[in-house]
């Protein structure tokens, strides 16, 4: 009985929480050639890490998961502007910066 009230609860969720476009085939397809640059939540980790084992060229933001608009603006305002990093701003470590 509990586990036909949870496929319930589940289904009710799926329903009222998740929404179904229809969309049609985008025209253009990425190709082997694109370079792809990903930023932003683990899921952009995510897709980086498949299309780098998938043999695309892809590129990873260095500044970790990032979750919202105005971080993330800050951190492609850094890479775009690099006047605003002064040379105490980073520090080595395991060979990085």
């Amino acid at each position: 009985m509990v586990e036909k009230r949870s496929e319930t609860v589940i289904k009710q969720f799926w329903n009222e929480s998740v929404s179904i476009i229809n969309t049609e085939d985008w025209p253009e397809k990425l190709s082997l050639s694109d370079n792809l640059f990903f930023a932003g939540s683990c899921f952009a980790s995510k897709l980086f890490e498949f299309l780098d084992k998938s043999a695309f060229s892809v590129y990873l933001a260095p500044f970790g998961p990032i979750y919202n608009p105005f971080s993330l603006n800050r951190c492609f305002s850094l890479i775009a502007d690099p006047g605003l990093l002064r040379k105490g701003d980073l520090f080595f470590h395991n060979g990085f910066y």
